[in-house]
Formats: structure tokens, sequence, C-alpha cells
């Protein structure tokens, strides 16, 4: 009976001591459960705080860039900006005083040139009469102009005749070529340059003039100087001149009113230059005659030429040069020249 007893004892407390240990395993249980809960919230805390710090640092960098770059573009490319600029101005400041000295010259010797012809022509029409003509519009100046008293009216109109038809072959013979010559340029000036054009449309009337000057100096036969009206045609005479100024202002400019302002200030200061050469060639007619206005002419056109050649920098970028073959050139050439017969 008491050995009955101390087994029932032994079991029960076996029992107590199987279900203590059960609850202690199921307690440690439920506390790792709840460590493991907090460590996964712990880390999706942590993941969300990290997406909205990148969130906010992009949006702060985006409005950074917006302000430090009006454009949107961004700081290191700021310096670059600021250099091109002003290597555009420094383009611009001397094709400005390239384009007045040119006009400056060519005013210079153009308005000598159309009184000197017609004195020439007319030295030929009165041969030993002309030295009597001279010293009868030095007592009376309006005898010149008087036909109904002067004994030379034949003479002088012969020579007013002379003089008008010789303007108009050299005239042709200058515009017909470059007619086709700067349909030409016009055409590939997109392949050889902008320099270029400069220097053959300034090269062409740098030849034309000097041979002038030869001539008025030497007293040689006028017919030389159709040579010289012809190498100023192949060359794009007056005309490839303004073109190259007016391409060379396009490509240092920016779409827009800084285009136009600048386009209109280039060409008012040339022509001005221009007209100022014009009015002062009266008084340099007067002061020393006929040929050293126009070697002066030739002299500020050699300037010019010079200035063009060791300052003018090239603006055409070879990287974006589209290449064009001679039978496109050409076929080019032959619609602009359609498309000016029909228009006229």
């Amino acid at each position: 009976m008491q050995n009955l007893a101390l087994d029932l004892a032994m079991n029960f407390i076996r029992r107590g001591s199987l279900a203590s240990i059960q609850t202690l395993q199921l307690h440690n249980f439920v506390k790792s459960t709840s460590l493991l809960d907090r460590i996964l919230q712990a880390e999706q805390s942590c993941i969300r705080r990290t997406r909205q710090a990148s969130t906010m640092s992009k949006s702060i960098n985006s409005t950074q860039d917006k302000d430090n770059g009006s454009l949107g573009k961004p700081i290191d490319d700021v310096p670059q900006d600021d250099e091109d600029d002003r290597r555009k101005r420094k383009n611009m400041f001397t094709l400005i005083i390239i384009s007045s000295l040119g006009m400056l010259g060519y005013g210079v010797y153009g308005t000598v040139y159309s009184q000197w012809i017609y004195v020439r022509f007319e030295m030929d029409a009165l041969g030993a009469s002309f030295s009597k003509l001279e010293k009868s519009a030095a007592i009376d100046p309006c005898f010149r102009g008087n036909f109904s008293d002067s004994p030379f009216i034949p003479l002088l109109v012969e020579a007013q005749a002379n003089s008008a038809h010789f303007n108009m072959l050299t005239t042709l013979c200058a515009l017909i070529p470059s007619f086709f010559t700067n349909l030409l340029l016009g055409a590939y000036a997109d392949q050889i340059g902008r320099r270029v054009i400069f220097i053959v449309s300034l090269g062409g009337n740098l030849l034309r003039v000097a041979i002038v000057c030869v001539v008025a100096y030497w007293n040689l036969d006028v017919r030389f100087i159709f040579i010289g009206c012809i190498i100023s045609g192949l060359a794009g005479d007056f005309a490839s001149y303004l073109m190259s100024i007016y391409i060379y202002t396009a490509d240092n400019t920016t779409t827009g009113k800084s285009r136009s302002f600048l386009m209109v200030f280039t060409t008012a200061v040339s022509w001005t230059c221009g007209t100022l050469s014009q009015f002062a060639s009266g008084y340099f007619i007067e002061a020393v005659g006929y040929v050293w206005p126009m070697i002066t002419g030739l002299a500020v056109i050699i300037v010019s030429f010079v200035l063009t050649v060791v300052l003018l920098q090239e603006t055409l970028d070879k990287s974006k040069v589209k290449k064009v073959s001679l039978c496109q050139g050409n076929l080019s050439v032959i619609c602009d020249f359609c498309c000016c017969f029909l228009h006229f």
C-alpha cells in the first residue's frame, strides 16, 4: 500500500515537471516570435525611410539644377557656354571691322571711278583741246556744263555716250559671271566654309580695283579694265561679299531678336562708312585729283583683305557638314536658276 502511494506521488511529480517544462518552452517560443516580428517591422521601417530620403534628395537636386542653369543645363556646361559666347562676340566684332573697312575702301573707289572714267573718255575725245577746256572751266566753273556757250558740244556728248556704253559693258562683264558664281557659292557654302567666301569675294574686288588703279596711274588702255571686271564677276563681285556677311552673322547669333538686331547693326555700320567715304571723295578729288583717291581706296581694301585672312575665324562646324556630291550641287543650282527665271 505504501509502495502504491509512493508510485502515484512520483508519477504526479513527473507530470508536473513535464508540464512546467512544456509551459516554459511555449513561453520562450512566443517571446522569440514577437522578437522576430519586431525585427521585421524595424527593417520595413528602415526601408520606407530610405526610400523617402532618396526621393527627397532627387527633388532637391532637380530644383538646384533648374536654379543654377536657367535653361536646364548642368552647372559644368556654364563655363563652356560663356566661352562660346565670348568667341561669337569676338567674331562679330572682327566682322564689323572688316566689313566697315571694305565698304569704306569700296565707297571711295566707286565714287571716284565713276567720275574718272568720264574724264578719261573726255580726254580721249577732246585730245589737245582738253587742256583748253580745263582752263576755261577753271576760269568759269559753269563753262563745262553750259552747252549753249561751249564750242566742244559734239565732243562732250560723244565722251558722255562712250563712258555710258563702257560702264554698261563693264557691268555686264561682272554681272553675268557673278550670277552663276553666287549660285554655286550659296549651294556649297556649307561645304567650303565661310572664310573662303570672304576671301574669294574680297580678293576679286581687290584685283579689280588694282587693275583700275594701274590703268589710271600709267594712263593705259581702258580695255584692260574688262579683265578686272571679269575676275571680280568670277569671284562673286559685291553680291557674294554681302552674302558672306549675312551668313557669318547668322553663324554667330541665335535665332530671334539678337540675330535680327546684329544683322541690321552690321549692315548699318558698313553702309554708314561707305556713305561717309562718298561724301569725302569730292573733297579728296579737288585736293589731289582722281588717281590718289582710288589708290587710297585700294589700300583700305588691302587692309580689309589682310585682316580677313589673319583674324577672321571659321564658323562652319566640320562635324555637322552634310556631304553633297557635284551632281546634287549642280542640280540645286539649276533649280535655283529656274526659280529665279520663273520669278522674273
